[in-house]
C-alpha cells in the first residue's frame, strides 16, 4: 500500500512540474502581454526582455540548473545569418550614412529583436495554454478602447497609437484575437469559459466589420473553412466552428442597417444594402448545404466521436475555390468597374473593386522592408519563412489539434505579410506561435471514431425487433 501511495505522489509531482511555467515561459508570457497591451515602443522592450532572458539563461546553465540545446536545425542557421546581416547593415549605415536621408535603425532593430526572440522561444520545449489566454485577455483591453473610440469618443485614439487610423494594422491586430478566440471556443470543454471565448470572438468580429478592411473579412471567412480541414473534423468541432461562422455572417449581413440607418457609429463606413441581400442568400444556401450533411447524423450519436469526412471534402472544395477567387481578384486588378451587365455582374464588380483598391493603396511588409534594406532581405525572409513552414508542417496532424491550430494561425499571419504591412505589435506574437508549432512535441490524441452507417444498421435492427435503442 505504501508503494502505491508513493507512486501516486510521484505522478502528481511530475504533473505539477509539467504544468509549472519556468523562466522561459515567464519571459514569453511577458512578451505576449506587452505586445498586446503597449501601443508604442514594443521593439526596445522586446530587445531588453530578450537580452535579460539570455543573461538569466546563461547564469542558469553555469549553475547547472539549465542546459543548452544539443540539436540544431537549418532554420537556426538562417536566423543567425539574418541576425548578423542586420547588425552589419546597421554598422554600414553608421559608417557610410547619407546626411540628406539620415539614419533609420528601426528595421534593423526590429529584425534583431525578432531574431533574439526566436532563440528565446526555441530553447523552451513546452507550450502552455496560458499563451493563448494572454492573447485574448490582453486583446480584450485594447478592444475595449476600440469600442469606446468607435461608439463614444474618437479622442481615445491616442491611447492606441497609429492603429486607429491605419485599417491594415488594425485588421492584423483584430484578426489575431478573433482567430485565437475561435480556436479556444472550438476546443474548450468548460461551458462558461467557452461562452467567454465566444463573446471575445464576437467583439473581435464586430470591430473587424467596423474597421471595414475588406481583405480581412475574406481572410476571416477562409479561416472558418480551414479549421475543420486541418483539425480533425468531428461533428462537435464542425458545430462550434459553424456557430462562430453564423455569428460572423449575421453581423456582416446587418452592418448595412447599422451604418446607413443608425447614428451609433462615430466613424464613417459604407456597406451596400444590396450586397447584404446577396450575402443573406449565400448564407441561406450555405445553411442548406450544411444541414443536408448534418441531418444524416442519427439522434444520440456522440458528436465528439463522429468524423464528417464527406463534409470535410466539401469544405476543401469551397476553401480552394475561395482562395483561387481571391487570388484572381487581386491579380486581375483592372476593369472590374466596367462590369455593368446584369445584377450578378454588377455585384461581382462591386465586390472585386474594393478589394483591389484596398491592396493598391498600401504596401506589404516585404515591400516596405525590401525598400529599406535591399534585395538580400527579401531573399533571407523568404528562406526563413519557407524553412519555418516546412518544419511546422512536419509537426502537425489530425491527432495533434493544438499544434495544428498554432500552425493555422501562423499561416494566416504569413499571408498578411504578403498582402499588407501588419502592425509591429503582432509580429512577436506570430513568431512565438510559429516557434511553438515547430518545437512543441504534443502527445498524440487517441481517437476512437465511429461510423454513422453502424448506428443506422443498429437502429434498423432494433426497430425490426420492436425495441428502443440508446447510445451509451
Amino acid at each position: 500500500m505504501r508503494c502505491v501511495a508513493q507512486k501516486e505522489r510521484m505522478s502528481l509531482r511530475m504533473k505539477e512540474k509539467k504544468n509549472t511555467i519556468g523562466y522561459h515561459g515567464i519571459f514569453t508570457m511577458i512578451v505576449i502581454l506587452t505586445a498586446m497591451l503597449i501601443p508604442l515602443g514594443i521593439v526596445p522592450f522586446l530587445m531588453a526582455c530578450t537580452l535579460l532572458w539570455m543573461m538569466v539563461h546563461s547564469i542558469a546553465v553555469l549553475r547547472g540548473k539549465g542546459t543548452m540545446r544539443k540539436k540544431y536545425y537549418k532554420t537556426d542557421l538562417l536566423v543567425v545569418i539574418f541576425f548578423v546581416y542586420a547588425i552589419l547593415h546597421m554598422l554600414c549605415q553608421i559608417l557610410w550614412a547619407d546626411e540628406e536621408t539620415g539614419i533609420d535603425f528601426s528595421s534593423n532593430l526590429l529584425f534583431i529583436a525578432l531574431a533574439l526572440l526566436y532563440f528565446l522561444c526555441i530553447e523552451a520545449k513546452a507550450f502552455y495554454h496560458v499563451y493563448l489566454d494572454g492573447i485574448v485577455y490582453g486583446g480584450l483591453i485594447v478592444m475595449g478602447m476600440f469600442l469606446y473610440g468607435y461608439l463614444c469618443d474618437t479622442s481615445v485614439a491616442f491611447l492606441i497609437g497609429d492603429m486607429f487610423e491605419d485599417t491594415a494594422k488594425t485588421a492584423s491586430y483584430l484578426i489575431l484575437i478573433s482567430m485565437v478566440s475561435v480556436l479556444q471556443y472550438c476546443r474548450c470543454h468548460n461551458g462558461m469559459q467557452r461562452w467567454f471565448y465566444g463573446a471575445s470572438a464576437g467583439i473581435g468580429f464586430f470591430l473587424l466589420l467596423v474597421n471595414h478592411n475588406r481583405v480581412s473579412l475574406w481572410l476571416m471567412v477562409l479561416f472558418f473553412l480551414m479549421v475543420p480541414i486541418y483539425i480533425r473534423p468531428t461533428a462537435e468541432l464542425v458545430k462550434r466552428d459553424m456557430q462562430m461562422l453564423l455569428l460572423y455572417a449575421l453581423l456582416l449581413c446587418n452592418m448595412s442597417l447599422l451604418s446607413n440607418y443608425t447614428d451609433l457609429l462615430l466613424v464613417e463606413i459604407s456597406y451596400d444594402p444590396e450586397q447584404s441581400v446577396y450575402l443573406e442568400l449565400i448564407l441561406a444556401l450555405g445553411a442548406l448545404f450544411f444541414f443536408h450533411y448534418w441531418n444524416r447524423i442519427p439522434e444520440g450519436v456522440p458528436l465528439d466521436r463522429v468524423v464528417l469526412r464527406r463534409l470535410y471534402r466539401k469544405y476543401q472544395f469551397v476553401a480552394v475555390f475561395m482562395t483561387c477567387l481571391l487570388v484572381f481578384v487581386l491579380f486581375e486588378s483592372y476593369g472590374w468597374s466596367a462590369l455593368t451587365g446584369d445584377k450578378g455582374m454588377e455585384f461581382l464588380g462591386k465586390l472585386a473593386m474594393p478589394l483591389c483598391d484596398e491592396i493598391a493603396k498600401g504596401r506589404s511588409f516585404l515591400h516596405v522592408y525590401v525598400e529599406k534594406q535591399g534585395l538580400l532581405v527579401l531573399i533571407g525572409l523568404l528562406l526563413i519563412l519557407i524553412s519555418v513552414v516546412i518544419r511546422m508542417r512536419k509537426n502537425i496532424g489530425w491527432d495533434k489539434p493544438i499544434t495544428t491550430g498554432l500552425y493555422l494561425i501562423t499561416i494566416f499571419g504569413i499571408m498578411q505579410c504578403f498582402i499588407w504591412n501588419p502592425s509591429v505589435k503582432v509580429l512577436p506574437v506570430y513568431l512565438i506561435l510559429a516557434v511553438c508549432a515547430m518545437n512543441y512535441q504534443e502527445e498524440r490524441s487517441r481517437f476512437a471514431g465511429v461510423k454513422i452507417k453502424d448506428y443506422e444498421q443498429l437502429e434498423r435492427q432494433m426497430r425490426k425487433k420492436g425495441k428502443g435503442w440508446e447510445i451509451r
